[in-house]
């Protein structure tokens, strides 16, 4: 299976730490039987730690949630985190 997605992310105004809400959602393609990909959604929310100039932390939480199409459906809650390098400006 592989993801096809779309993510979108609404930042909050903030000096050192920045709320934002995110959210992922699309399909997961079966390339075997392209008629049994599934769904998801993944709505989330996290912060975004600026440690320098350059560099940022990101930590989030949130629900993923994805349904094949036979009505199987699964839950997991999920935390994310990342390091963003950012070059030349």
């Amino acid at each position: 299976m592989a993801p096809l997605y779309l993510n979108m992310r609404y930042t909050f105004n903030g000096n050192k730490l920045v709320p934002f809400i995110s959210g992922d959602g699309g399909v997961l393609l079966t390339f075997e039987d392209l008629g049994s990909s599934g769904l998801f959604i993944n709505p989330a929310f996290g912060m975004t730690k600026k440690l320098s100039g350059k560099i940022n932390l990101h930590l989030s939480t949130g629900l993923l949630v994805q349904e094949a199409p036979s009505g199987m459906r699964n839950t997991f809650i999920n935390i994310r985190g990342g390091v963003d390098f950012r070059g030349k400006r």
